[in-house]
């Protein structure tokens, strides 16, 4: 089998032995455009649609045969031959690469990319859609990205305007080696009322630094966050409940009871691949969330508003549960959340009464868990008479149980 890659100047631009590899193969995929270039092919063409599942199919029915399939530019570059060499042995696989849809749209931009990231947005699921782009965007200066029907230039920048990179530059190049060709430089603002072709490819430049913070977020003192009346999980219970959840880089986590929002954010900017569930029935903290997730551009955060249990239902099954508030249904939660929960998950339980600790760690007994319980006693030094003393904070129980 023989992947073989067309740029942009199509048929002109194979060599000549590309080329009769083509004009000889016995079957040959490609997209509908790319199959009109060759006419003249003797094999069996079979457009390449989105069951890519076919094209193995048919070459598993046919083993004698000589194939070609044909891709766009790079075919190892975000391209179809990833698949294809998942099905088959190496051995049995050629590659012939053309210069990419995205080598291009850097060289219209006049921008170097041996140090710039690649984002493919083909396909992203609801919620998770930009995580990869804010992701890449907190590592590179320059990203090149691949957009598809949903992720247009314009929502693409209307996106970079609402999460801290309003200032970067976009080019945007559109149907590139065609007639229409059209390249277009521009700020976010510029771009997010246009209306692109179907076919193009973007590259955005940050320019300078952003004021959105990078990195991960432990234990930030609770002036850092919009709160009401001390109302927030202290900087100390924070990072030991941080510690109990056991995070990964691509974790799904439910905060039952957000508040203020402070774990979902420290934690969020530790799992730059997964996504938190923020879940709050409070309307006037729910605006205190939306405030620090704009002051920290947290992007992997759903914000749910609504009362658990009820309002975790349809949400997709957790790695980790943190419940900071219950709000004396403390069994309901954590009959959802166990249920929902994923083996090899952890619960998390923070709580001041000694009734909703005893509660808790009488339900994850139950349910064959094995609950550790900590307390986490804080005393701050504060001013008394012009000296120093120190102040307590309430004790907090922490319960964690692993399924």
């Amino acid at each position: 089998m023989h992947i073989i890659g067309i740029d942009i100047d199509g048929r002109a631009g194979l060599s000549s032995s590309s080329s009769n590899l083509i004009l000889s193969a016995d079957i040959l995929f490609g997209g509908k455009r790319m199959l009109e270039l060759f006419p003249d092919a003797k094999g069996e063409k079979h457009p390449i649609g989105a069951d890519l599942q076919k094209i193995v199919d048919v070459i598993r029915a046919n083993p004698d045969k000589d194939v070609v399939v044909l891709a766009s530019g790079d075919p190892g570059f975000f391209g179809i031959a990833d698949f294809l060499l998942r099905n088959f042995p190496k051995d049995e696989v050629e590659i012939i690469p053309a210069v990419s849809s995205m080598q291009w749209a850097f060289a219209h931009a006049r921008a170097p990319w041996s140090h710039a990231a690649m984002v493919s947005l083909h396909g992203k699921g609801e919620g998770r859609d930009l995580d990869t782009l804010w992701s890449a965007l907190e590592q590179a200066d320059t990203v090149g990205i691949f957009t598809d029907p949903t992720h247009t230039p314009a929502v693409i920048a209307g996106a970079l305007r609402e999460y801290g990179y309003a200032d970067c530059r976009m080019t945007v190049c559109e149907d590139l080696g065609e007639e229409s060709e059209r390249v277009t430089e521009g700020s976010p603002e510029e771009m997010e009322g246009r209306e692109f072709s179907p076919m193009n490819v973007v590259v955005v430049r940050k320019k300078g630094e952003t004021s959105t913070p990078r990195g991960a977020l432990i234990g930030l003192p609770d002036s850092a966050y919009a709160h009401k009346n001390g109302m927030i999980t202290k900087a100390e219970v924070r990072a030991v409940s941080l510690a109990k959840l056991a995070l990964s880089p691509n974790c799904v986590l439910w905060d039952i009871g957000a508040g203020s929002g402070s774990l979902s954010l420290e934690a969020a900017s530790l799992m730059p691949r997964g996504r938190v569930y923020a879940v709050e029935k409070d309307s006037g903290m729910v605006e205190f969330i939306r405030q620090n997730m704009a002051s920290y551009g947290s992007r992997n955060i759903t914000l749910v508003q609504g009362e658990a249990p009820e309002a975790l239902a349809g949400l997709p099954a957790p790695d980790r549960v943190f419940i900071g508030g219950s709000g004396g249904s403390i069994r309901g939660i954590l009959d959802a959340s166990d249920r929902a929960l994923k083996p090899g998950g952890r619960i998390v339980v923070n709580s001041v009464l000694l009734e909703t600790m005893t509660e808790a760690t009488a339900f994850l007994t139950e349910r064959g868990y094995n609950p550790e319980v900590c307390t986490v006693n804080i005393s701050r030094t504060a001013d008394l008479a012009g000296r120093r003393m120190f102040k307590a904070e309430n004790p907090v129980f922490i319960v964690t149980g692993v399924k």
